[in-house]
This record gives C-alpha cells, structure tokens and sequence, in this order.
C-alpha cells in the first residue's frame, strides 16, 4: 500500500497544488494572455492607421505639422509683430502691445465695441495719429500672402502661441474703426478696415490646429457683423464694393480646415506619446484636469494595451471626421454627448474620476460645425456685397438671384 502511495505523483496527491495551478491558469495566464493580445491587435491597428496617415503625405508629429518658413518680405508675422511684441519664448508673459499701451482698451473694446456707447470719446483715441499709423501697419501685414510666427513646433505638445489673443484684440480696435467710420457716413473707409480684419482671419487661419481656426472664426464672425452694419446703413462705392468682394472671394475656409485637421491629429498624436514618457512636463495638463491623471499610468508597460487602444480610438474617430469634411456642408453625425465621469468612492473620503484621453483630445463634434458656419457667413456677405453692387449699378436690386446670378463671373451659393 505504501509503494502505490508512493508511486502516485504529487499531482494526484495534493489538492492544493491542483487547486492553486488552476488559479494561476484563471486568473494569471489567461488574463495576462488576453492582455498581450490585445495589445499586440491594437498595437498593429495604431501602426497600420498611423502609416496610411504617413502614405497619404499627412504630418503624425508636430514639426511635420508646422507651416514651411516664408521670406520676411512676405510674411505678415513680421509686421503683426511690430504691434503685438509678444515674446515667442515666454508665452505666459504679458503682451506689449501699442494698442493696450494706449491705456484705452476698456474704452474702445468693451464701451464702444462691446456696448455701442462713448462714441464721442472713442473718436479721439481712434483718430490719434500713433493709432492710425498702427492701423496702417495692420494693414500692410494684411495683404502679405503668408503669416507664420516662428513658434516652437519642434517643442511638440508644450508649444504655445501667446500671438492669438493680441491679433484678436488688434481686430476688435479695427472694428471701433470701422464702426466710427459708419457713424460718420464714410462706407469706403469703413470697408477697407473690414477687408484688413477679414484678411487677419485668414492669416490666424493658416496654422493648422482647431483653436486657431476658432480664433480666425472669431475675427471673422466679427468683421462679417461689422460689414452688415456698414451695408445697411451707407452706401459704398463700385470699387470699395467690388475690392470686398474680391477680397471675400480669396477667403478659403474649408481648405485652411482640412490642414488643421491633420495638425490638430498630430498635436495628439505627440500628446499620446508624451503621455508614455516618465516626467512628460505635463503636469499643467493634469492639474486642469483632475480626471486626467489616471493618464499617469500610460508610463508604465503594463499598461500598454491601454494606451493602444486608446490611441487607436482617437485615430478611428478622426478618420470618421476626415471622411465627413470632404463634403460642404457636413453630413449631420449623431449628436455628441461629453462622456459621463463614473464617480468610484474609495476610502478617505477620495473619490476617483477617470476619463479616456481621447474624449480629452477630441474636440472633432463642434469643428466642423464651426467650419460650416464660418463657409456660411463669407457666403452670405458675398451675395450680400453683390446685391449691393447691382443695387449701386442699376438703380435698385434684381428681382431674382438668377437675375443676379447672370452678371457674377462667379457661382452663388446653395
């Protein structure tokens, strides 16, 4: 009997050693098989995606993304600059500006602009000669072909560009202009600082990221009510008409969208793999975003599948977004819901929110709305200066657009 016990493996003997193997098989072996799987399937789908990206000529990094250099002799930067003077390399010091030097900012952008009121005493701010001479600078930065500030691409996710919001505070001192202009029956001086603001805009336009494209819509948005003013309530000249209309015409949207679509895909494609570097410096990043901050374990393998697929979600989705800008205007999508936090109590009293990156990142359920609407705007200030100019040739408006339609060299919109 003892021999037969003897010969018995241990296997068959202990229960325990049974009992933990298959534990380990459950809960070890398989869960890790799983996890290496799928992070080899999403590894694979993230390199296919991120080269057909590359195939197709599009950046997949923020230096790729930048615009090429131009020559100082055509790029407006140069001359925004001499108004502005930010400082490129500190993007958190204050502006410069000559506009804020002034010490009328309160009174021109908020109580002129802004409410409509102290006209009488924004007349002789904006009619001081250092005042028109900026302008006049403004202007001849307008009509360079090109605008690339020299800001640090290379740097990846921690560029910055602190030259936004003086170019739009620039525009808003170009609207009180303009505006004044209106109130004094001037309709040709009115429209040449409209087409300096319209032609900001799509110099703001021309680096290739989302909220650069929400800055110049903004301008945009602002010249657009500025020249509605101006038609309904003076009367301009042929040339003034026709030089808005040109000016207009030359405004392409859509195409300074779609390359801010692939610099905005690349932004977060450099963003996602600073994520997986330990000391990534974005710290800020995390502090404005509590929920964020789970984001912290993408540093350590382990947790590779997740960043695999959680990057090979944010390139499906812009695929989605690619695919529907090609046409004007975009197909309506499902309406966009920000993904709720789940809220999981843990012990002293913290509670842990956690959020994907990617619903972080995407920002592609306004943008293209947001395109739509600016198309939209230079489409209805085209028809509108056209309308005016027949009105200025012919002594009163068409009766129909197609009537209208037989004297543009040019196709009205749908």
């Amino acid at each position: 009997m003892r021999e037969q016990v003897e010969g018995t493996s241990l296997w068959r003997r202990s229960g325990a050693l049974r009992w933990t193997v298959r534990l380990l098989l459950i809960f070890v072996v398989f869960p890790a098989t799983l996890w290496v799987t799928l992070d080899t399937i999403n590894g694979r789908k993230v390199e296919r995606k991120l080269q057909a990206i590359r195939d197709a000529g599009q950046p997949v990094t923020m230096s790729e993304a930048a615009p090429a250099p131009v020559p100082d002799d055509q790029n407006a930067a140069i001359l925004y600059q001499q108004v502005i003077q930010v400082d490129l390399n500190n993007p958190h010091s204050n502006s410069n500006s000559l506009l804020e030097a002034t010490g009328h900012s309160m009174l021109i952008e908020s109580e002129f602009v802004g409410r409509g009121s102290k006209a009488a005493q924004a007349r002789p701010v904006l009619g001081d000669p250092a005042v028109i001479s900026i302008f006049v600078t403004l202007e001849r930065a307008s009509l360079r072909p090109d605008c690339v500030f020299p800001v640090g691409w290379e740097d990846g996710t921690s560029v910055a560009f602190p030259h936004r919001n003086p170019l739009h505070q620039a525009a808003r001192w170009l609207c009180a202009k303009a505006r004044l202009c209106v109130l004094d029956g001037d309709a040709d001086e009115a429209l040449r600082w409209i087409g300096v603001m319209f032609r900001m805009s799509g110099h703001m336009a021309q680096e290739p990221t989302y909220w650069a494209q929400r800055v110049a819509a903004e301008v945009q948005a602002l010249a657009s009510t500025e020249l509605e003013r101006t038609l309904s309530r003076t009367k301009p000249s042929v040339n003034a008409t026709q030089g808005m209309l040109d000016c207009l015409g030359r405004l392409d949207v859509k195409e300074r969208f779609n390359k801010a679509l692939s610099g905005e895909r690349a932004m977060v494609i450099n963003t996602y793999g600073k994520l997986r570097r330990p000391g990534n410096g974005l710290g800020r990043m995390f502090g404005r975003f509590p929920e964020m901050k789970l984001l912290y374990c993408y540093q350590f393998r382990a947790f590779r599948p997740l960043y695999n697929a959680d990057l090979n979600k944010y390139l499906t989705r812009m695929e989605q977004v690619v695919e529907r800008s090609a046409q004007t205007p975009a197909p309506a999508g499902p309406k966009y819901e920000p993904p709720a936090l789940p809220q999981r109590p843990l012990r002293f009293g913290f509670t842990l929110n956690q959020r994907q990156a990617v619903d972080m990142f995407d920002k592609s359920h306004n943008c293209l709305r947001g395109r739509d609407a600016a198309i939209m705007e230079i489409d209805i200030a085209r028809v509108a200066l056209a309308l005016t100019l027949y009105n200025i040739e012919h002594g009163e408006y068409p009766a129909t657009l197609e009537e209208l339609q037989a004297t543009l060299e040019w196709e009205l919109p749908q």
